[in-house]
């Protein structure tokens, strides 16, 4: 049109009517040209297209539109309202537009469940709920299990109470019914745990999460009642599987106060203990061979001493009760669980590290005596005033029952002062973990591999029973007192080359591989 305007400007109206004229003349021949090349097939009529391009005219121009009515108020739809119509004035009302599915409503808020409100029992358990990873309100032990899941399953028991494992869909949460004893009245002096020394384990528990290889914590929560039916029918199930429960019996009603306090506590699932995993039925059950081998035995015991190391790093942490059901186990790959495959033996294939040739992931849990130093430089333990833990080892017994009194022995001394349980007495890590030394050997099959890998195995063979002579309680020496904590041992470790640099790289402040953390006693630098 631009063109055609420009041209029109430039010539004399006689001359743009011929121009006219012959462009149209001309369009004539060449569409007639181009009509000529197309091939007609059947007996269909041909179109003549440069006659039928001769015969178009502009069709009369249409009427005046009417303005559009005023707008509506729905114009502006709400979500879940379908789009309104918009009417035109002086014509036909307009096809309904194609309506939009509303989005699903939002499920309603569950309604709340039933709470105590009496004060002096809120106040009593102050402590707890005051704790930024405890919920604030006191519920019906029933009510919450009957929301909270459908699955409970009871995996283990302690002094404290005991462990449910409950299935949520496809995710899976370890629960510890920790029932509380009571300020007065019934049931004030029994051996249920204290508000206080529940409030110092979930502290403990919170402090830890982020330090890798402590079990990670979800939360806690403060019920009321009886204990709930799915809790009785696990308990029930775990019995009649073979199972010999220590905790109360909670079909029998003199067990538990009608209105008895517990605080749940909910826990990420770490998988299996390390006692079940040794244990020689269960990995007959499971297809596996009867013993450990030396890659899953070294995996596990140094995976453990590194934790603890960072735990004592960060906030001088004791466990002081790390027995074999206090550390889980879980395979991140079942093809490497039992060790490398006969190609991947050598440190190059693993960059230089001696760990982690198996798919082992250890996991500490269970903080009921534990010793920390919180953010604000406050103290959290267990003041181990229940004597009866150190009184139950006699010939023939578990080994874990003598390290107790031998704890207690290298807190205490001959001081009378319960106080000392709150400073921090590394040598109790390196006590349990001579205990887990002791018990990982035993259950530890000789190395099986031919070559190299035999050679590694007996390598490794070779350094866990010189450590466990190291490390034994009754043959306390110059060495022994170099090592104080788990740290202690990680350099003691790197020192005598059974792990490299690059299995302990967190530990030390550079690359000269030289540095230790400062401030730690015993061996102060490494060569």
């Amino acid at each position: 049109m631009a063109l055609f305007q420009k041209v029109k400007a430039s010539l004399a109206p006689s001359k743009v009517v011929s121009f006219i004229k012959r462009s149209t003349r001309s369009l004539r021949e060449s569409m007639k040209t181009k009509t000529r090349k197309v091939a007609v097939y059947g007996k269909k009529k041909k179109n003549d297209l440069a006659a039928d391009f001769a015969k178009l005219t502009l069709s009369p121009p249409k009427k005046d539109r009417a303005p559009l009515g005023p707008r509506s108020a729905n114009a502006v739809n709400t979500p879940g309202d379908p789009p309104a119509a918009v009417n035109v004035a002086g014509s036909k009302a307009a096809a309904p537009r194609q309506t939009v599915k509303p989005p699903a409503a939002k499920a309603a808020p569950l309604p709340p469940l039933p709470a105590i409100d009496d004060e002096a029992t809120l106040q009593y358990l102050k402590p707890l709920t005051a704790l930024n990873v405890v919920e604030d309100i006191v519920v019906e032990f029933q009510a919450w299990a009957n929301r909270i899941s459908l699955d409970w399953t009871k995996i283990g028991e302690g002094a404290y109470g005991d462990v449910y494992r409950l299935t949520i869909g496809a995710d899976k949460r370890i629960v510890k019914c920790i029932p509380l004893r009571p300020q007065r009245g019934p049931g004030s002096r029994s051996k249920h745990t204290s508000v206080k020394d529940a409030a110092d384990e979930i502290g403990i528990a919170g402090r830890m999460q982020p330090i890798e290889g402590f079990v990670e914590f979800c939360q806690a929560q403060v019920v009321s009642g009886p204990c709930a039916s799915q809790c009785v029918d696990a308990w029930n199930q775990f019995r009649a599987k073979g199972g010999e429960p220590e905790t109360p019996d909670p079909n029998d009603e003199s067990s538990y106060l009608p209105d008895q306090l517990w605080v749940l506590v909910q826990m990420k699932d770490a998988g299996m203990d390390l006692d079940m995993y040794c244990n020689p039925n269960f990995r007959k059950h499971m297809n596996w061979p009867e013993k450990l081998n030396t890659w899953q035995a070294w995996d596990i015991f140094w995976g453990v001493v590194k934790a603890l190391a960072r735990g004592e790093e960060v906030a001088k942490f004791e466990h002081r009760d790390l027995h074999l059901g206090n550390i889980c186990i879980q395979h991140l790959d079942e093809t490497t669980s039992l060790g490398p495959i006969p190609e991947q033996f050598t440190l190059l294939e693993y960059g230089g590290k001696r760990l982690g040739r198996t798919s082992i992931e250890i996991t500490i849990i269970d903080y009921t005596l534990s010793r920390i130093t919180m953010e604000d430089g406050t103290v959290r333990c267990n003041q181990m005033k229940d004597r009866s833990i150190f009184n139950q080892y006699v010939p023939g017994v578990d080994l874990q029952y003598w390290i107790y009194p031998e704890m207690r022995e290298l807190v205490m001394g001959r001081s009378r002062d319960e106080n000392k349980w709150t400073e921090f007495h590394p040598e109790t890590n390196v006590l349990w973990l001579w205990h887990l030394l002791d018990k990982l050997r035993k259950n530890s099959a000789p190395p099986d591999y031919k070559g190299y890998a035999s050679d590694c195995q007996f390598e490794m063979v070779g350094s866990l029973r010189d450590l466990h002579l190291l490390l034994d309680p009754a043959r306390r020496g110059i060495k022994y007192r170099d090592i104080r904590s788990a740290t202690d041992l990680v350099l003691y470790a790197r020192e005598m080359k059974w792990l490299t640099y690059w299995d302990l790289e967190e530990f030390f402040e550079d690359e000269d591989h030289s540095r230790t953390i400062p401030g730690k006693p015993g061996i102060q630098r490494l060569s």
